[in-house]
């Protein structure tokens, strides 16, 4: 469909096609509902161009490459689509697109339920990604999407992974039982996570990689295999007002060479230490509450060099504040 069409699609069947089941080009508008896109050599859907259709409630499954795939500088909505087993992503946004995602189901795709590449950004909102063999959500290179209120769980790798430069903001999901962490932000990304919850996954809550950045406030990071938020290599988040508690490891780890300001968290019933400095890590560390942990409240290792201000440490099994930079030492 191209030029300026306006179609309605209603209940057809496509499939085994030698490219997309419906493809739009274009400045191509309309609706396409309830239709069946399966086993087609390139994708269910395609839209391209300045498409810019609304999709409701279709089913694209066992495609070749993607479930839903957005390029070029298209945009529309997509909603209460269903896209599973497909053999790359669920939905795929890519380029300058800019669609808005609603209550779609991706799941068991052999890549991840949501991805997004190059420039995209748009909105997901309370989609579901299960079960995916990647991630439930990707956002690289240079993607800034907003991701609200979406569930990400028992995906084979990472519920939400951000890397590349990517950016934008996620708020209030639900990242559970994932294989690997709930959310990780790696390379130079840098976005906003808020209101998150994450929890039940299989190592952290939020990891932290590369040279990363940007702000974690108010998250949930609970019951998690290990850590609750973990700082590696030379990240220097802002971490603000975020419970970390009842995980296997610490509430917050920071290792090798990472810093940035941990400020008015909450670390309790940990079952290591409520803040674990390592390595060379240089973290400023301000008002924290750091309570019933089975280790130290705060642990400060040797090489570290944190900055302590004002935290609150209390009832821990270990020391209260446990800075080996302070033990005595032979001058020979």
């Amino acid at each position: 469909m191209g030029e300026y069409s306006q179609p309605t699609l209603t209940a057809n069947s496509c499939q085994q096609n030698s490219k997309s089941g419906i493809a739009y080009f274009d400045t191509t508008e309309g609706t396409a509902r309830q239709n069946i896109c399966t086993n087609n050599q390139c994708h269910g859907i395609y839209v391209g161009a300045q498409a810019q259709p609304n999709l409701e409630a279709n089913t694209c499954q066992q495609n070749k490459e993607h479930g839903i795939f957005y390029t070029g500088s298209a945009s529309g909505t997509a909603r209460q689509n269903i896209c599973v087993g497909n053999v790359m992503h669920g939905i795929h946004v890519a380029k300058q697109t800019q669609p808005i995602l609603d209550t779609n189901i991706c799941r068991e795709n052999k890549a991840s339920g949501i991805s997004y590449v190059d420039s995209a950004g748009g909105t997901a909102r309370q989609n579901t990604c299960v079960g995916n063999a990647m991630h439930g959500i990707c956002v690289i290179e240079q993607s800034q999407p907003t991701l609200e209120a979406n569930t990400c769980q028992e995906n084979r790798q990472v519920g939400i992974f951000y890397t590349g430069s990517a950016g934008g903001t996620s708020r209030q999901n639900t990242c559970m039982g994932n294989e690997e962490n709930g959310i990780y932000v790696g390379e130079q990304a840098q976005p906003t996570l808020e209101v998150n919850t994450c929890q039940q996954n299989k190592v952290g809550g939020i990891r932290y990689g590369g040279s990363a950045r940007g702000i974690a406030r108010q998250n949930e990071c609970s019951r998690n295999v290990q850590h609750g938020i973990y700082v590696a290599e030379q990240a220097q988040p802002t971490l603000e007002a975020n419970t970390c508690q009842q995980n296997k490891g610490s509430g917050i780890t920071y290792s090798a060479s990472a810093g940035g300001i941990a400020r008015q968290n909450t670390c309790a019933n940990n079952g290591v230490d409520g803040i674990a400095v390592w390595g060379q890590a240089q973290p400023v560390l301000e008002s924290n509450q750091c309570i019933d942990n089975c280790g130290d409240g705060i642990s400060v290792a040797e090489t570290a060099d944190s900055t302590l201000n004002d935290n609150h440490c209390t009832r821990n099994k270990g020391q209260q504040v446990n800075d080996l930079r302070k033990r005595w030492w032979k001058p020979w």
